[in-house]
């Protein structure tokens, strides 16, 4: 979903970060995806990464990424349809 919204905000060259090693692992070809229903969410992340002029994957760890943590939680609960304060 926050790869469609930076499409949609014109976005050309990002720096995505995330607390999900393994996400970021496989994102940059380091890991190979082995589960079935992530293989198809990987595909479409593979073919909008590849719309963007310039793209990095970068792991930081939980403690660091508190805020966008919450946030995520937060548009998960709203998406749902239910308020996530977090």
């Amino acid at each position: 979903m926050g790869l469609d919204a930076l499409m949609e905000f014109g976005g050309k060259r990002i720096r995505v970060q995330s607390d999900a090693q393994l996400l970021v692992r496989q994102l940059n070809g380091e890991d190979r995806v082995t589960d079935e229903k992530l293989k198809a969410l990987y595909q479409r992340a593979q073919t909008l990464l590849r719309q963007f002029e310039w793209c990095r994957m970068v792991h930081v760890y939980r403690e660091i990424n508190k805020v966008a943590d919450r946030l995520a939680n937060r548009g998960i609960g709203d998406a749902m349809g239910r308020n996530s304060a977090g």
